[in-house]
């Protein structure tokens, strides 16, 4: 197993942080149910607009919360450059799937909405056989 696959925790040992391998795979997944609806309509947006509503989606989950605070650093694990980021958000935003909350110096606090989304209609599946 290569050692990128294994999860390296910093633990306090012997008076010191050290670091140490876990012999377990850490394994990361997106937390459901998420809306169809959302999915696609993220979908339908330029740029990474999609791939920042995942991340948002990722970290609602891990934290159990509709609000989540998307930094940079958190970003780029998902392979978004800040201003990549700003932009997706900015169309997220006025799209109606999340909810922006921005302080200077701070990272932005993402609140997702998931209940009100409509579909543009040119581009939803249709529903004839």
């Amino acid at each position: 197993m290569k050692p990128t696959e294994k999860e390296i925790k910093r633990i306090w040992k012997d008076g010191s942080f050290q670091l140490v391998q876990s012999s377990k795979k850490k394994v990361g997944y997106v937390k459901g149910p998420i809306s169809l609806a959302w999915i696609q309509a993220a979908a339908q947006l330029p740029g990474k607009a999609l791939h920042i509503a995942v991340a948002c989606s990722y970290f609602s989950g891990l934290t159990r919360s509709k609000e989540v605070r998307l930094s940079n650093f958190a970003a780029k694990a998902f392979g978004i450059e800040k201003d990549a980021k700003l932009r997706g958000l900015k169309h997220l935003e006025e799209r109606g799937l999340v909810d922006c909350i921005r302080r200077p110096g701070r990272s932005v606090v993402v609140r997702l909405k998931g209940n009100q989304v409509r579909l543009d209609t040119k581009y939803a599946p249709s529903s004839t056989n």
